[in-house]
């Protein structure tokens, strides 16, 4: 989406992703002892029962270079970590639990059907 560098996709783009990930109840990123992860609802994040939050698959705190933010590079709608491809909707405290943690790491502590519903390819 992102490997011209004079086209930068609408953020309908973006949104028509994650609304589509969503619709398919992907599983949490939870990553603990338990069997049964929690499926994200649309529903529930209606009611408010949960908070989701846009992950960045590659997290940007993990591509950032001595003396720059992750905050720069969030700024910088060009940069390849901000394509919508590199995005998914997990709950907060999903997302508080990965924070800058490499996707080599955290990925390997997820289901493989985790990371189908969230169309992130098994590369193991």
């Amino acid at each position: 989406l992102m490997e011209t560098p004079d086209y930068k996709p609408p953020s309908a783009i973006k949104k028509g992703i994650l609304q589509h990930i969503l619709s398919e109840k992907p599983k949490d990123f939870i990553f603990n002892n338990r069997q049964n992860v929690d499926r994200l609802k649309v529903w529930e994040v209606a009611r408010d029962d949960i908070k989701l939050e846009i992950h960045h698959i590659i997290p940007l705190g993990n591509a950032t270079k001595i003396g720059q933010s992750s905050i720069a590079i969030r700024k910088n709608k060009e940069h390849i970590l901000n394509s919508p491809l590199n995005c998914t909707c997990i709950s907060q405290e999903a997302n508080r639990t990965i924070r800058d943690l490499p996707p080599t790491i955290y990925l390997n502590y997820l289901q493989q059907s985790t990371l189908y519903g969230h169309a992130i390819p098994v590369l193991r």
